[in-house]
């Protein structure tokens, strides 16, 4: 997956923003957010993108892999993830992100 995020030359914030307008759930804001943060060199209207995923994202904690002993607690994003995020896609050993 990260590879593939790698590949792409720009994300557009607006358009992040417009599909998880779409499906409207918290934790996936909060965990687009978290992963597309390591990515902000590459994305047009990223400060919007992530002032939006803070904004409806914000509440509860979650988790990206759950029941992992790799998970580490990430008080920006109240999210429950692994401590090298960027590391951890790469292996694509979990395809449920």
């Amino acid at each position: 997956m990260c590879q593939c995020l790698n590949a792409i030359p720009y994300f557009d914030g607006g358009q992040i923003v417009q599909y998880l307008e779409t499906y409207n759930k918290r934790a996936l804001y909060k965990k687009a957010g978290f992963i597309l943060s390591h990515f902000m060199g590459k994305i047009k209207d990223g400060d919007a993108l992530l002032a939006a995923c803070h904004e409806y994202g914000a509440q509860g904690v979650d988790r990206i892999q759950p029941d992992s002993q790799e998970n580490v607690y990430h008080k920006e994003w109240g999210l429950y993830a692994p401590d090298n995020i960027l590391s951890f896609l790469e292996q694509g050993s979990y395809a449920n992100i």
